[in-house]
Parts: C-alpha cells; sequence; structure tokens
C-alpha cells in the first residue's frame, strides 16, 4: 500500500468524526461547499496599517502586484510582533484582485498559498519566516490596510544545518522533525476541527518533506475554508515514498515534468474554480468591512475588472486588477506563475 494509500484510510477514519472534509467528498460544485463562504485563517498572524506605515504599505503593495508572491520576516521584540517585508525574496506564485463590493476596498491572493521544500531561495530568503497569502487595501477607516500570513517551509528535514529563517529558525532538521512530532501528538489529541489554522500549518512548516508531517497536513484537523484543504492535498500528491540507502522509508519530491506535478496545479481561475477549491483565492471571506468580495450567486469568486495597479489606497471597489487578465471569466494573475 503506498503512502498515499494509507492516508486515505486515515483520512476516511477521520472523516467519519465529521468535518469540512466530508463535504469534499460529496457529489456538485466546488462553490457549493460550506467553507467557502467563510474565513479560515483562523489564528493565522496578520499584519495590518497599525504595524506598518503608509510608506511600508504602499511599498508593500506595489512590490507584490509587480512581483508577486511576498515574503516577510516575522519576529517577536520586546514581547510586541514586528513584521519585515524582504523584497529581494523571490517566491512562486502571483497575485490576483478579487472583485470587491462597491464602497469596498481592494482585495488581492495568491496563487501559492503552501510552497514545497526547496521552492525558498535560503539565500536571498535567509530571513524570511511566512509569506503573504492574501492582502486588502482600503481608503480609510481605522485600519487601510490587512495581510494574512502562512508560514513558509524550512529546509529539507535530512538538511543537518542550522536552520536561519522559517518557523524552525536555530533548529537542524532532526531537531525539527522532533519539534514537529511533538506538537502533532499534542494537536491530535484534540478534537477534529478544533486545532488552530496556525498550528495545523507550522507542523508542515517545520518538517515540510517528513511523512508524518504530509500526513497531519492531509487530514482535517482545523476549521478552516476548503481552499487551504485542496492546497494541503495538493503538496501531499507531489511526492511518493521511497526507500532510502539506509533501509527506511523517506519522502521524495517528484520531478518537475511528472504529469502528477502538472495535475490540478494551484491556479486562480474562475471556470475550473467550480471543480476545485484549489482555483479560488484563499482568505478572501477574511477582510470584512475593509474588503469585501461581491455576491457569488453564480460563481465562486470573480476577479477585478483590469485596471492600472496602484499602490495607493484603494477606493470604490470597482478596482482594477494588476497583470494580465485571461479570457471568458478566467482571472489574470499579477507578477510570475
Amino acid at each position: 500500500m503506498t503512502w498515499r494509500a494509507r492516508l486515505r484510510v486515515i483520512v476516511i477514519v477521520a472523516l467519519a468524526a465529521g468535518g469540512e472534509r466530508a463535504a469534499l467528498a460529496s457529489e456538485g460544485s466546488a462553490c457549493d461547499r460550506p467553507s467557502t463562504r467563510v474565513c479560515g485563517a483562523g489564528n493565522l498572524p496578520r499584519v495590518t496599517s497599525r504595524e506598518w506605515a503608509e510608506d511600508e504599505v504602499r511599498r508593500f503593495v506595489d512590490r507584490a502586484v509587480a512581483r508577486g508572491t511576498t515574503a516577510v520576516a516575522l519576529t517577536t521584540e520586546g514581547g510586541h510582533r514586528r513584521a519585515k517585508m524582504l523584497p529581494a525574496c523571490t517566491l512562486p506564485g502571483s497575485y490576483t484582485e478579487v472583485r470587491t463590493r462597491p464602497g469596498s476596498g481592494r482585495l488581492w491572493a495568491t496563487n501559492r498559498v503552501l510552497l514545497l521544500v526547496g521552492e525558498v531561495d535560503r539565500s536571498a530568503c535567509a530571513e524570511a519566516t511566512h509569506l503573504v497569502a492574501a492582502f486588502a487595501r482600503a481608503a480609510s477607516g481605522p485600519v487601510t490596510f490587512s495581510a494574512v500570513l502562512v508560514p513558509l517551509p524550512c529546509p529539507p528535514v535530512a538538511d543537518d544545518a542550522v536552520a536561519r529563517g522559517c518557523v524552525g529558525a536555530g533548529l537542524a532538521g532532526t531537531d525539527r522533525v522532533a519539534r514537529a512530532t511533538a506538537a502533532m501528538k499534542e494537536l491530535r489529541a484534540m478534537p477534529v476541527g478544533k486545532v488552530g489554522v496556525a498550528e495545523f500549518l507550522e507542523v508542515y512548516a517545520l518538517a515540510p518533506d517528513d511523512e508524518a508531517a504530509l500526513g497531519f497536513l492531509s487530514q482535517p484537523y482545523a476549521n478552516t475554508e476548503c481552499t487551504l484543504y485542496d492546497h494541503a492535498d495538493w503538496v501531499g500528491d507531489q511526492y511518493r515514498a521511497v526507500r532510502a540507502p539506509s533501509g527506511e522509508t523517506v519522502m521524495s519530491l517528484l520531478p518537475p515534468d511528472d504529469p502528477v506535478r502538472r495535475a490540478n496545479m494551484p491556479t486562480l481561475d474562475v471556470e475550473d474554480g467550480v471543480h476545485s477549491c484549489i482555483h479560488h483565492p484563499a482568505f478572501r471571506r477574511c477582510f470584512p468591512g475593509l474588503a469585501e468580495p461581491v455576491d457569488e450567486p453564480w460563481r465562486c469568486w470573480e476577479p477585478a475588472p483590469i485596471a492600472a495597479p496602484s499602490g495607493g489606497k484603494g477606493a470604490g471597489g470597482r478596482s482594477g486588477q494588476a497583470g494580465r487578465a485571461g479570457q471568458a471569466g478566467r482571472a489574470g494573475q499579477a507578477g510570475k506563475p
């Protein structure tokens, strides 16, 4: 039995206890799943206009729209959490602007919510701990900017060097596996769906190519949205279990040209969103009062009309989508794929 087959047995058992993934196995459009209508960010960290001055927000928006998925270094100093943008750190993926209600702010989301091991440049991104998965910008209000942060994967677990960035900074591979294993033991003791989204994703970030951590990522422990579930499933599908020279089973990332690597790629696409939540913008329901997507009676979501991007404060809701655009309902994406 392959590792994915063993995992499916575990997931089926977990689903018997309930949870949103029971809906994922049902017939019908992915747009009809209950968690498409809720914010699945949970306790993931955020950076807002309370932490970043207007100039910092403007630089971030300009960089994100022009160059794609953007990394930050999240640190704690004197009991206060700080987020530092890392403009030189280039990550896979790009942002698409989501159409928002008239009078609402502007909203962007990346197509790459979860990255694979090896996709983070450990030189240019040495300090990076998180990527910005989605962000919103408004013209006025107590908060004019907010961004949801997702932890970046640490180096491979076989790496004996101490990690500099990521949530496992200061730990070598074996130490990160030990921390992830202890976290999984604690989190599995909690009721299904009661695990925090941040703790759920940090297990994967600590040990991104560990079999147990990958299996944990593909189970419905956290109460989140189907977009994140489908990204987690896609990550698990990129690996296969192989026998190492030592005789132990290890996870190996499939070659880039493997057909499985190209199947159901994370792209933000209105038409494909009917079939899989991996094509929905993640966390688009997480900015109430700041930027709210249009009502979606017929589609899962809609891209914003095309217009020139601006780092300035968004207003009017009918804001433009940066970058290239597709045809007939296919969302364009700013930056690189």
